[in-house]
This record gives structure tokens, C-alpha cells and sequence, in this order.
């Protein structure tokens, strides 16, 4: 059975009223990415490789969109082999027009490995 292709969502982010009102919406929005979800999770399993220890890697990836561009939400997982995934660890953000990451939104390296430890633990593996 082949795989059905499906359009990752798509968060659009506002600042809340003042004050409470009924609120219309209408739009289209049409551009291109030069970065799509699949090389973003790439990048990110890259980095990840690069600075956390093994079986840490990059979930699906969320696109979020802004005022001054988008981004895409990686979350990054623990997953064992024969177990499957443990949990989230946290999230890396990626520029979704140039595919740099954006450390400064992104979980730390450092919080993702001491949130990796402690879900070990809490599972006893």
C-alpha cells in the first residue's frame, strides 16, 4: 500500500485582544518554501547527531508562521529500538526559508540530554 503524502499543519501565530470580540477570518495564502518539513527534520537529526548522545532524534515537524516568516517545530524524541518512543524531549526551531536553526527558540542541547536521563529513568530502562 503505497504512502498517502499529507500536508504538515500549519500554526499561525496572533497577540490576543485587549478585549473580548467575535473575530472574522479570511485569507489565502500562497509562497514557497525553500525549506520543506522533511529536510527540516533532516537538519535537525543532524544537529542532534552532532551535540546529544545516540537514540535522540527529531519527530514531525510543524510549520508555524509569522510576521516576519515561518518557522518549522521539530520536536525531538528518545526512542529505543524494540521499545519505540519514550517521550517528548523538547523542540528545535528551523528557519524555514534558509534552514538555519534558531537556538535562541530552540530546547537547549543540554535540557534535551537531562530530559532524556530522567524519562530513562522513569521508564527503568
Amino acid at each position: 500500500m503505497p504512502k498517502t503524502k499529507t500536508k504538515p499543519p500549519v500554526r499561525v501565530k496572533t497577540t490576543p485582544a485587549l478585549t473580548p470580540r467575535a473575530m472574522r477570518y479570511s485569507f489565502k495564502l500562497e509562497g514557497e518554501l525553500n525549506i520543506s518539513a522533511c529536510v527540516a527534520r533532516q537538519i535537525v537529526n543532524e544537529y542532534l547527531l552532532l551535540r546529544v548522545p545516540n537514540l535522540i532524534g527529531a519527530d514531525e515537524p510543524v510549520l508555524e508562521l509569522h510576521a516576519n516568516g515561518a518557522h518549522w517545530l521539530v520536536p525531538v524524541i528518545l526512542g529505543i529500538p524494540g521499545i519505540g518512543r519514550l517521550g517528548p524531549l523538547g523542540q528545535i526551531v528551523v528557519n524555514a526559508q534558509y534552514g538555519h536553526i534558531l537556538e535562541d527558540r530552540s530546547t537547549s542541547c543540554e535540557e534535551i540530554e537531562k530530559k532524556a536521563d530522567s524519562l530513562a529513568e522513569e521508564k527503568a530502562l
